[in-house]
């Protein structure tokens, strides 16, 4: 079954994927590591981002697209018929082997992402001028915070591996409201993650999930580094 254009299930499916597009901020590892390496009030601060920018997403998408806006945004997506699917309301019974599995799979996501992460942490930190660091993404420097959202472009890997990339930032000079903004604008403005949302929608569409992440990412580091680190 094909989704015509017009039809309400294609419009409440772009305003559902605008919201959906932060779900990169609340990876599920993240607020006890970002905990456990940067400290509470980072961990605090992020989620609270997270939730306040994809509300905001939402509702950006729902106001803009009063009105047939945003019609035809999301691209064609094929979905099988209900004649075409068979129904299975079965719920399989936990078991150890299962359990073992579903550990092996995190634990690997885990050691992969995080291993790759401290090799950079560790280049940053015995390799990169600190003094250079500073100067650019310095507390001193009222550029900083835009500089480190645009770091997260090329630099950003997933949610697990900026934990550790983004503490030998801050041991080189980074400032607590630069990091802050890398850590929230990283999941939205990196290659991967807008690659993946273009495949989903067309311009307006992408524009507002862009600019949402880009705005929410400096509000945050300048509110982080007003009230927290200042």
């Amino acid at each position: 079954m094909l989704l015509r254009r017009d039809s309400p299930d294609r419009r409440h499916a772009g305003k559902r994927r605008t919201l959906g597009s932060r779900d990169g901020l609340l990876d599920q590892f993240a607020p006890e590591l970002t905990a456990g390496v940067l400290g509470t009030d980072y961990a605090v601060a992020r989620l609270i981002s997270a939730v306040v920018l994809g509300a905001a997403a939402g509702y950006a998408t729902y106001l803009i697209g009063r009105g047939g806006r945003l019609d035809g945004e999301l691209r064609s997506i094929v979905a099988p018929g209900a004649q075409e699917t068979q129904g299975d309301a079965r719920m399989p019974r936990p078991s150890l082997s299962g359990f073992a599995a579903q550990a092996s799979s995190v634990g690997l996501y885990l050691a992969k992402w995080l291993a790759v992460a401290f090799f950079l942490e560790a280049l940053i930190v015995h390799y990169v001028d600190p003094a250079w660091i500073g100067a650019i993404l310095g507390s001193d420097n009222p550029w900083s915070i835009p500089l480190a959202s645009a770091v997260g472009i090329p630099l950003y890997t997933s949610g697990v591996a900026a934990i550790p990339i983004t503490k030998g930032l801050l041991a080189a000079g980074m400032g607590g409201g630069a990091a802050m903004a890398f850590l929230i604008a990283g999941p939205v403005t990196c290659v991967p993650a807008m690659a993946g949302v273009w495949a989903l929608v067309k311009r307006k569409a992408f524009a507002i999930y862009l600019a949402t992440g880009i705005v929410g990412s400096l509000v945050a580091g300048y509110a982080f580094q007003l009230l927290v680190r200042s």
